[in-house]
């Protein structure tokens, strides 16, 4: 009798902890799919503002929501670079040698400017080595603050009216060829400049690019070769230059348009590290939040990067996310609280060319339902 009521407690027990352990376990469980499903369950505004995007040659828009993709433009033609409206209500692009403008929805359709048929090039350094694609070919359009204007190169630097279409030469290239404009990289905040990457032809690297602020009374050459990422302070006066292709104490800059004087601002630490940077934005005039990477040779491109906050000296360095992201193309929030990056080789469960948006305030990553872009500008939120 003992023994089978000794039995009988043994097995209730053995029963109980059975079932605890179940319950547990499907608990653990049910946790750890909670954590997992942060990266691919989206909220209602999952990013700050829409993402316009350039792929396979045309515009298309991921709403806030970060799930509902859009096809703007239909072009039988591959669109080669776009800008947006700050009031996000209208497009310009580029497309077989034209200047066009759309509106948001991808009417209204208008060309401002028709330029000759040109020979395409699939490289680079041939196409900035032709005489012919220097002297016609339409590159980087951009907005002015007001939407009223849209700058753009074409053997020089040139300005149009969106009402009337009236152009205006703001800087022509020269005859010598030693200070071509190549691409227009923005208005500063002010509209007093414009920054240009330029180069003096013929031209043996891509690498060569200098960088440039001009306007109808000066030219001038900033003092940092092959500056890849730029940031503009609130007021326009200041500017931060990255480079991303060679580690020195230039690889971070800032400079003064005053004075037009940049100074060095770049961790460094000679013959141990060499520190590249890529990508920065100034945050409300107080820091930079910049992609970092460090090699131990000055001249081998980095992979990875990690993504920081500097004092606006370069300074006291903080990790604003966890981990080291290879990154092709990224996109920084005006805030600098968020960051959207393209991969450039595969990153944990997310593959080359995954777009990810990463949330520097919860500190979490979320892909995004495109892939394979070259281009991001963000539109305008439903709120504002």
């Amino acid at each position: 009798m003992k023994r089978n009521k000794f039995i009988f407690v043994l097995t209730a027990l053995f029963i109980a902890t059975v079932m605890i352990t179940t319950c547990v376990n499907r608990d653990q469980k049910m946790e750890t799919a909670k954590d997992i499903s942060v990266n691919y369950q989206t909220e209602e505004s999952l990013l700050p503002a829409p993402l316009f995007f350039l792929k396979q040659g045309q515009i298309w828009q991921l709403n806030e929501d970060g799930k509902s993709i859009f096809q703007i433009t239909n072009e039988t033609e591959p669109i080669g670079e776009f800008d947006l409206t700050t009031k996000g209500d209208q497009l310009v692009y580029v497309i077989g040698n034209r200047l066009v403008l759309i509106h948001q929805d991808g009417g209204d359709r208008k060309i401002l400017r028709q330029g000759q048929s040109l020979e395409s090039h699939t490289d680079q350094l041939d196409m900035m080595n032709d005489e012919v694609q220097i002297k016609y070919a339409i590159r980087s359009p951009i907005f002015s603050a007001d939407g009223s204007k849209i700058a753009f190169v074409e053997n020089g630097l040139w300005m149009i009216n969106v009402e009337d279409e009236q152009l205006d030469l703001i800087w022509g290239n020269p005859s010598d060829h030693q200070d071509i404009i190549y691409r227009l990289l923005s208005w500063s905040p002010d509209e007093k400049f414009f920054l240009v990457s330029k180069y003096a032809y013929p031209i043996h690297s891509i690498y060569q690019q200098s960088i440039g602020l001009v306007n109808k009374e000066s030219f001038v050459t900033l003092p940092n070769s092959s500056a890849d990422g730029y940031a503009w302070y609130a007021s326009g006066q200041s500017l931060i230059l990255s480079n991303s292709k060679a580690g020195h104490p230039g690889s971070l800059m800032r400079c003064e348009l005053e004075q037009f004087r940049c100074v060095e601002i770049a961790e460094f630490e000679p013959a141990r590290w060499y520190y590249f940077y890529a990508v920065p934005t100034v945050v409300n005039d107080a820091s930079i939040h910049v992609f970092m990477a460090a090699a131990s040779d000055p001249t081998q491109i980095p992979v990875t990067y990690k993504i920081i906050r500097v004092n606006l000296d370069g300074r006291n360095r903080q990790e604003l996310i966890t981990g080291e992201f290879p990154v092709e193309i990224g996109l920084w929030t005006s805030d600098g609280n968020g960051v959207v990056i393209q991969l450039s080789k595969t990153f944990q469960i997310y593959p080359a060319g995954a777009v990810l948006w990463l949330d520097l305030v919860e500190k979490k990553i979320y892909e995004l339902p495109i892939t394979n872009i070259t281009q991001m500008k963000w539109g305008v939120s439903d709120e504002k």
